[in-house]
């Protein structure tokens, strides 16, 4: 229902208390509450002012001159309680989750030019927006976003100038690029202070079956990432998320990572490095770190480089530290990791190992086959040999493990009290 008059000396139209809806049988699709505006047409010209409710906004209010000959205007459009979630089935069909809930307040600026480019200014604020994928439910917790968008004939740039949010906890920037003549699609974001372990649950949700997200969810635990940029480029939007496509690059404060060692049908464990400090870079599904600095087993580990493939069953596996450790951590890594039963059995006759090590550690070459290689610089160690009825102590020397035998040179101690 509604009221219309003509207002101005060319043309008018007045609205007051109006109704709109698009149904389908008893079903309502799309409504419009409470109209309340007017357009004018004067010298070429259209002016509109326009208020209303819908069932997917709590209100609307629109701005615009718009030029009908030329496609000249610009205009200011202001939504608050706008819920995407109701038109996710169309908006967002084909993806792996859904908007289960959301809520939305948006305010844009827009400018329309009569060689056909469109330009849109935004920002707003979001509350709460659940996430669905199958019986999962994930709740992100917004702020406040603010961007642009230029559409010019087949190409398309959407720049997001920040991006806020509370959980998972981050700040996003960056841009999308879409050319469909050439075709050309380029994604660059650029991510700060972002909190890994609710970035990660959220990423398993949004990008589980990306395999590069699920290989680095599966690894990367917990930490901050202080920066980190990421950009891809490809020619069909459904390859944007292929490994080859993608390239990485950040620092880490904080870490935690999971490394599983061991047979995959037999007794798997996790080589687990903490507040881990250091640079990374994944390109072409291959992740490599450096100047690596971490915790194992709550000994100091530093300088380190790592080397870890995201593609395959058993991708190639490198990682080299310098270590300065408690001895006593050593025996259950080698068990874990060496099949040689000889080996373990004669390592099992050393009891009460005490003393330190300084050299280098090596676990390689593939997650399925990992070996350790050990090379030590300077050995302090005292221990039980049940084959020698004294005990051990070794006082400066080196030495080595390289998977399969034990070196040992210039060594100074002594058995018993000789």
């Amino acid at each position: 229902t509604a009221r219309a008059s003509g207002v101005v000396p060319d043309t008018g139209l007045v609205v007051n208390g109006g109704q709109l809806k698009v149904a389908r049988g008893s079903q309502t699709i799309f409504a419009l509450f409470d109209i309340h505006g007017h357009v004018t047409v004067s010298s070429g010209e259209a002016k509109i002012e326009l208020a209303c409710r819908s069932n997917f906004w709590g209100k609307m209010s629109v701005e615009a001159v718009m030029n009908p000959k030329d496609q000249n205007g610009h205009g200011h459009i202001e939504v608050t309680s706008l819920y995407p979630h109701l038109l996710s089935a169309s908006l967002f069909a084909g993806l792996p989750w859904n908007l289960k809930d959301s809520k939305v307040n948006l305010n844009a600026s827009f400018e329309a030019k009569e060689t056909g480019v469109l330009q849109v200014a935004f920002e707003g604020s979001m509350g709460r927006i659940v996430l669905g994928k199958g019986s999962e439910e994930l709740a992100i917790k917004g702020e406040r976003f603010q961007g642009a968008l230029q559409v010019a004939g087949e190409r398309m740039e959407i720049s997001l100038d920040e991006l806020s949010l509370d959980y998972p906890r981050l700040k996003l920037f960056g841009k999308i690029e879409i050319d469909e003549k050439m075709p050309l699609f380029v994604v660059e974001v650029q991510g700060r202070e972002v909190d890994i372990a609710s970035t990660r649950e959220v990423a398993t949700i949004l990008a589980g079956d990306i395999p590069i997200a699920r290989k680095v969810c599966a690894i990367v635990k917990e930490g901050r990432i202080p920066l980190i940029n990421f950009h891809s480029r490809a020619r069909a939007i459904s390859t944007l998320g292929d490994m080859e496509n993608i390239s990485i690059q950040g620092n880490i404060l904080g870490g935690k990572f999971s490394i599983p060692v061991g047979e995959s049908r037999g007794n798997q464990d996790d080589f687990t490095l903490e507040k881990t400090t250091g640079d990374f870079m994944i390109s072409r599904g291959v992740m490599e770190g450096g100047n690596l600095r971490a915790l194992w087993e709550n000994q100091q580990l530093e300088r380190g480089k790592l080397r870890l493939g995201l593609k395959g069953e058993d991708p190639p596996f490198h990682l080299e530290i310098d270590i300065d450790i408690n001895l006593s951590v050593l025996p259950p890594l080698l068990r874990r990791v060496i099949g040689d039963q000889t080996f373990l059995k004669e390592m099992s006759r050393f009891h009460e190992i005490e003393g330190r090590a300084a050299g280098t550690l090596i676990l390689g070459e593939s997650l399925r086959s990992i070996r350790v290689k050990v090379g030590i610089r300077n050995l302090n160690l005292f221990a039980r040999y049940e084959r020698i009825p004294y005990s051990i102590t070794v006082d400066g020397g080196g030495g080595g493990f390289n998977g399969k035998r034990l070196e040992v040179r210039n060594l100074g101690g002594k058995v018993g009290n000789t």
